[in-house]
């Protein structure tokens, strides 16, 4: 997977400077984290992504399981490659309408596309939000006062995609 945001991104966000180079394969490899919640808490895949899915035939309509849809590749129904001209794409939708329906079967219907590309500045801020919520609870200074008294600190929150992350994303998540 791809990363939603880059490493000099995620450093300005964190307010380490870009000559520290010293925390830099961590950081790297919390922005892949962080892009993987983001991503998968908006059901959307916005690193651009070839997909093969396959669904059952016997329908008209072919809903693509991910999104945003940027293009399609092709479409095959018991192996057999349509013609472009045989199904037509709602790219918005996510949707290919047949000509004419597919035969009947299950999962003989496969489809090849292209996902993801524009990464919307919502999702950005969401991944930064999520980086810098990574990176806090990885040192210990998320920790608040022990709810059960006594001067000890618990140690980080127990969540990794914390509600700030969740409302950013709110807006542009795909909801089934």
């Amino acid at each position: 997977m791809a990363a939603l945001i880059t490493l000099p991104e995620a450093k300005v966000h964190l307010n380490i400077p870009a000559a520290t180079l010293t925390h830099d394969a961590e950081l790297t490899g919390l922005i892949a984290t962080a892009s993987a919640l983001v991503e998968g808490y908006a059901d959307r895949t916005w690193t651009a992504t070839t997909v093969t899915e396959t669904s059952n035939g016997g329908g008209s309509k072919i809903l693509l399981r991910q999104s945003p849809v940027a293009s399609v590749t092709s479409v095959a129904v018991s192996g057999v490659a349509l013609a472009a001209t045989a199904y037509e794409v709602d790219l918005a939708a996510g949707i290919i309408a047949l000509r004419a329906p597919s035969t009947a079967g299950q999962a003989n219907v496969s489809v090849v596309y292209a996902v993801g590309g524009t990464v919307p500045d919502l999702a950005k801020q969401a991944t930064k939000e999520a980086v810098r919520h990574l990176w806090q609870t990885q040192r210990g200074s998320m920790g608040g006062r022990n709810p059960l008294g006594g001067d000890d600190y618990s140690g980080g929150m127990a969540f990794s995609l914390p509600r700030r992350v969740q409302e950013l994303l709110d807006p542009i998540r795909v909801v089934n």
